[in-house]
């Protein structure tokens, strides 16, 4: 690369080309794949090395940038399970209970019962006309 770069030219593309050694492309695939691969080993008990084999075949690398171990494989996939459900919990709205029976179980706030009479403007009681300019 010249000491110089052309205007216009696309920084982060250079820097990509470049700078920067691809780092974890098996997370990376992992998380593309998320919902297809947890539901292919939730089939059978992984055999990490078979896969850490398939996954050094595609090309894929570790966190450090080495061909994937058994080991690593296994702890990258469930640090993105763990990520991606502390994720999801995150982003849920809290559920809201929809039927009489699953509430039934909740305390409910005291009701407050208004005073039977409100206090007008006139009365000796405290009662204040907001309406009224102020005196200053």
């Amino acid at each position: 690369m010249s000491g110089h770069m052309e205007p216009g030219m696309d920084i982060f593309a250079a820097i990509d080309r470049t700078a920067l050694k691809k780092r974890s492309t098996l997370r990376a695939w992992m998380a593309e794949n998320y919902v297809a691969f947890k539901d292919r080993l939730q089939t059978g008990k992984p055999d990490w090395s078979e896969l850490a084999k398939v996954f050094v075949e595609a090309g894929l690398l570790d966190a450090r940038g080495n061909k994937p171990t058994a080991e690593a494989a296994r702890k990258t996939w469930y640090r993105l399970k763990a990520d991606t459900a502390k994720l999801a919990s995150t982003t849920q709205p809290p559920k809201i209970a929809t039927t009489p029976s699953a509430a039934a179980g909740r305390p409910r706030p005291a009701k407050s019962t208004p005073p039977a009479t409100v206090p007008g403007p006139d009365d000796d009681e405290g009662g204040y006309d907001f309406f009224k300019p102020a005196i200053r």
